[in-house]
Order: C-alpha cells, then sequence, then structure tokens
C-alpha cells in the first residue's frame, strides 16, 4: 500500500540559514540530510521576509498552500507567487529572498538533485492517477474531505496530508484537491515526456 504521511506528525526543524522552520515530509534516500538527498519534499510556514537557503546542483519548484503569497527575487528578477499562480520554479543555487505579501504564508517545497532526479508538478482533483515505472508518485492534499483509494484498499485524509506511491502499489484515485508531484530518475526515459 502506499505510504502515508500525516501533517500532524510531522516536525518543524530550522531551515539550513537557520532563518525560519520547515517540516519535512520525505527526503530519499531515508535519512538523507540538507546536503545528501536525492529529492525532498516539505512544507514551509514563512513568517518573516529573508533570504532562503542555497542548495547548490538542486532544482526546486514552489507552491502556495495557505496564505496571501509572496514576492520572490530570483537573481534579482521578482516573481509573485500566490494561491492563484500556486508554482514557482528556480535553481538551489539562486540567491532568492522573499517578500510576504500581508501576512504569512505557507508553502509546499520539492527539490531534486538535477544529477539524479527530475520533478513535475501539477494540482489534480478527482481522478484516476497511473505511475510510471520508475517514479514516485507524492500527493499533497490541498483541500478538505479529501480521500484516495488503491488496489486493495482506501483512506480519507486531512488537509496537507501525503501519499507516497510507486507503481508497486497500482494507480491510484483520488476525491479531493491535490499538489501531484512526480519525481523521475534521470536515466528514466519517462523523463524526456512532455
Amino acid at each position: 500500500m502506499p505510504r502515508i504521511v500525516t501533517f500532524a506528525e510531522l516536525v518543524a526543524q530550522p531551515w539550513k540559514n537557520g532563518g525560519g522552520a520547515t517540516r519535512t515530509v520525505y527526503s530519499f534516500p531515508e535519512g538523507a540530510g540538507l546536503d545528501d538527498f536525492d529529492w525532498r519534499i516539505s512544507i514551509a510556514d514563512v513568517v518573516s521576509d529573508g533570504p532562503f537557503s542555497r542548495f547548490a546542483g538542486v532544482d526546486r519548484t514552489l507552491a502556495i498552500l495557505d496564505g496571501p503569497g509572496m514576492t520572490l527575487s530570483v537573481d534579482g528578477e521578482r516573481t509573485g507567487v500566490d494561491r492563484d499562480t500556486r508554482t514557482i520554479r528556480f535553481a538551489g543555487e539562486a540567491e532568492v529572498v522573499a517578500a510576504l505579501r500581508d501576512g504569512p504564508t505557507r508553502d509546499f517545497n520539492v527539490m531534486t538533485r538535477r544529477s539524479r532526479f527530475t520533478h513535475r508538478i501539477e494540482m489534480l482533483a478527482h481522478g484516476r492517477i497511473e505511475i510510471d515505472t520508475m517514479e514516485t508518485l507524492a500527493l499533497i492534499f490541498i483541500g478538505d474531505g479529501a480521500r484516495i483509494a488503491w488496489p486493495g484498499g482506501s483512506t480519507e485524509l486531512a488537509r496537507f496530508d501525503t501519499i507516497l506511491a510507486t507503481v508497486d502499489d497500482g494507480a491510484v484515485s483520488i476525491e479531493g484537491y491535490v499538489f501531484a508531484v512526480r519525481l523521475i530518475p534521470v536515466s528514466d526515459q519517462n523523463a524526456f515526456r512532455s
């Protein structure tokens, strides 16, 4: 069965640069730290303006879960991100500074070490999701009253709970809004699909 990670079980940890805190949903390989993960997904509460930690050789996507969002300066280029625009992608080694828009914001972060993995993220609701060979599928539920089913089982989930599934778990069906993240080894031909 897919692995279920509840938001309630996540523990807040300091950011790499000491400027805030985040909750690690999962790092691969299991137990990897901030300097040696292949991929990592996390949830952060941003309560003040300031710089992001740098992660050389890593590609990042940030998605807004709650709050009014923020304006990010990425190597001097300003980009707004909120619940309407939802996501922004940038290099982990970029100089990134966040300016909050009228209050705290909660975001979802996906990081992949570009020499080993790539990732794609999209928002989905109500449907069946196929899982390709070699990839890991992470589903973070962003609405209330979500449900997931897979061959042989089903469960209800709370907001910000996450499911991790592989092709061995079979296709999954969802009821409720999710960010769907596909984590794909760079050696896998699926990484080059459009």
